[in-house]
């Protein structure tokens, strides 16, 4: 099962989140005062400047991070540490400097590596996108590591809070300093017709995207990694088409509405952009360039097709 990530909007995804860090937070860790709604939510999730990307596996919300730019009325880190004298010595700008706070997984997910890491790509992403400089967040040890390797370094000592017992470590990020594979991951998703774009799905070899029969959603655009195309022949399984970085699939199910067509299999870790029915239409459809660039996507999607058939 592939992992979703995307900024929580709906009324249903903010209430999932909120009900995740409640468990990971006031249940679980005892770092938050139990709430008798079973929500765990703050005056900064009320803020335009903050988003929520959420993460969903199997169905279920399983992590998320809060991301709330400039300090204009405050900074949600404050109730830990004062990143104000950072800020002020570094000489940066407040507007240019987002805070990551609220990063949570659900226990039964924890084991699963690549949410997190799926997670803290699209927070670079996010940061690099909206041309912030720096990322800003006091982070308990568990996370120090994974963090460490996103590029993150200490900026204080780390320590003890008094009112709450917790362990802190204050750390920050240069945008310029994110390692390699984060810099590609973002230079691959620059795909200026899609940018504004924050859906993402991603795969390991083997597991399947779309299943032959099931009613389309949704259609996947390729930002990296490969699939195969599958159609059924019997008991077995045919190969019909490869795609690859740039090729877009199951959009056809939203044009007519009909059942899947085939199977699509990742060949390896597989990166892909989400594109909903709703926004696939207003963006796609409603744009006339778009239209006649999905129109050569599909003619040459066909020809592949019957190259392979043939």
């Amino acid at each position: 099962m592939g992992v979703f990530i995307r900024i929580a909007k709906t009324p249903k995804e903010l209430d999932e989140l909120f009900q995740l860090r409640h468990r990971v937070f006031a249940e679980q860790d005892r770092l938050a005062p139990l709430s008798p709604d079973g929500r765990l939510a703050g005056r900064f999730d009320a803020f335009p400047s903050t988003v929520n990307l959420m993460a969903e596996q199997a169905g279920i919300v399983a992590g998320g991070v809060r991301l709330t730019r400039g300090i204009q009325a405050g900074d949600p880190a404050r109730a830990y540490f004062d990143f104000n004298p950072f800020i002020q010595a570094q000489h940066l700008n407040p507007d240019q400097v987002l805070f990551c706070s609220m990063l949570c997984v659900d226990p039964a997910f924890r084991g699963q590596q690549r949410l997190i890491q799926n997670l803290l790509l699209m927070t670079a992403y996010y940061a690099y996108h909206n041309g912030m400089s720096h990322l800003l967040a006091p982070v308990r040890p568990t996370v120090v590591k994974k963090l460490t390797g996103m590029g993150f370094r200490p900026i204080a000592e780390t320590f003890t809070q008094a009112e709450t017992g917790l362990v802190i470590c204050p750390m920050a990020l240069a945008l310029g300093d994110l390692p390699e594979s984060f810099l590609r991951f973002i230079e691959n998703q620059q795909i200026h017709h899609y940018t504004e774009n924050f859906e993402r799905a991603f795969f390991e070899p083997g597991e399947t995207v779309i299943h032959a029969g099931d009613k389309g959603r949704e259609a996947y655009y390729i930002v990296d990694g490969s699939a195969d195309v599958l159609v059924r022949q019997g008991e077995a399984r045919r190969c019909v088409n490869q795609l690859g970085p740039g090729d877009l699939f199951g959009e056809l199910a939203l044009l007519t509405e009909d059942a899947r067509s085939a199977d699509v299999v990742a060949t390896s870790p597989l990166d892909t952009m989400v594109l909903g029915r709703h926004w696939f239409q207003s963006h796609i459809m409603n744009n006339l360039d778009h239209v006649g660039a999905l129109l050569r996507l599909m003619g040459g999607r066909l020809k592949k097709t019957l190259c392979q058939i043939h």
